[in-house]
């Protein structure tokens, strides 16, 4: 689901250097459907000018407040969400005391509307007592202040201060125009498959390649929930607003799951686990001799193993079948103490879509979607179950 979709959000640029990143967020805003419009400070116009910003969104760009028009009254009416990026010293201070002297400070107020803050200014003044009571202040009427990254800062200082990369912004901003329907809840998704030592130099693992469960994360993130991911051998790219554990083997995904799962609310078992792990791990390489035989054991059984403390818990379980996925998928819903098993085709490894039945103790229901449209649909489900 595409939460920006012809979303109106209004981007207040004031005066800091990290302005010269907004251009590049206001586009991939564009790029995911939302209408953009500017709110441009003065010093703001020191870092970006206004005929970068007008060619980009096409659109009028507002810097006065005395112009025979209401601009703070019009678009704060129009806008679905305010953000002020990036929001300096000065400007945090200026509305936390209640000073309306400019456009931007004026139209905050008057508009009403959910309103998000990204600080960016040098190490020692980010944690100035006088800033943090600002933002404190902020917080308690309401506005969301997104505290920055740490990092090496335009002045070559080393700390926190720097905005979050463009994908998290444009994410954060994405997650506030959800519904938050889970907020206060902790998801944990297993994500990726395992991998097992044959010797120091070989392992034995499987075709996942750990999507479908960064997608999940994705999904349940943007609705609000707090999300880990204990994360497997995986080629994807995570963004860095999902919290993420690592864990290769799976011994050690079992150990970080039992950990993770006494504070967490929803359980999505979507790693690939091994079934089955070599015996005895050779502790030299294996030299070139011919046929070799390596014998293997039970894996451990996590998702069966996990669901023994369960609890009021929410667990969602993949079963990976080539036939008959059904009656495979409802054997496993039984077996493994699932509130709901996705039953899905062997057709899902490698590609972008994925297909089966979401089983649950009701019913069946067939899918077949991109992956990034399907972890939506499976937030839905578990929505479901608590409701």
């Amino acid at each position: 689901m595409n939460l920006l979709k012809d979303k109106r959000i209004l981007i207040g640029i004031t005066g800091g250097i990290a302005a010269y990143k907004v251009p590049e967020i206001i586009r991939r805003l564009q790029k995911k459907g939302a209408f953009v419009t500017v709110v441009l400070t003065n010093s703001g116009a020191k870092f970006v000018s206004t005929l970068t910003l007008s060619v980009l969104t096409n659109n009028r760009i507002y810097t006065g407040l005395f112009t025979g028009e209401l601009p703070h009254i019009e678009q704060g009416r129009e806008t679905d969400i305010i953000v002020v990026i990036p929001a300096t010293y000065d400007f945090i201070g200026k509305i936390s005391s209640g000073v309306a002297d400019d456009l931007l400070s004026t139209l905050i107020p008057a508009a009403d509307k959910k309103t998000i803050f990204f600080p960016s200014m040098n190490v020692r003044m980010f944690k100035n007592r006088i800033l943090q009571s600002n933002i404190a202040t902020l917080k308690k009427c309401g506005y969301t202040v997104i505290y920055p990254e740490e990092g090496e800062l335009a002045c070559g200082d080393v700390g926190l201060g720097r905005l979050p990369d463009y994908e998290t912004t444009v994410a954060i901003i994405e997650r506030e125009l959800g519904d938050g329907y889970f907020e206060g809840k902790k998801v944990v998704v297993s994500v990726g498959g395992t991998e097992e030592n044959i010797d120091p130099v070989r392992v034995i693992s499987n075709r996942s390649s750990g999507r479908m469960g960064v997608e999940i994360g994705k999904a349940f993130w943007l609705r609000g929930a707090e999300v880990t991911l204990v994360v497997g051998r995986t080629n994807i790219n995570i963004p860095d607003y999902l919290n993420i554990r690592v864990a290769k083997t799976v011994g050690r995904m079992y150990e970080i799951l039992k950990k993770e799962i006494k504070s967490a609310d929803i359980l999505i078992m979507s790693a690939a686990v091994s079934d089955f792990i070599p015996l005895s791990p050779h502790k030299t390489k294996i030299k070139l001799r011919g046929e070799v035989t390596i014998k293997m054991k039970r894996g451990t059984d996590i998702l069966k193993s996990l669901s023994k403390n369960k609890g009021n818990k929410i667990f969602v379980g993949f079963a990976l079948e080539d036939r008959d996925l059904v009656k495979n998928g409802r054997k496993k819903l039984r077996g493994k103490g699932c509130d709901i098993i996705v039953a899905n085709s062997i057709n899902s490894i490698d590609s972008n879509s994925i297909s089966g039945y979401i089983i649950n103790k009701k019913g069946e229901e067939p899918f077949n979607l991109l992956k990034e449209e399907f972890a939506w649909k499976l937030t839905e489900s578990v929505e479901q179950l608590i409701t």
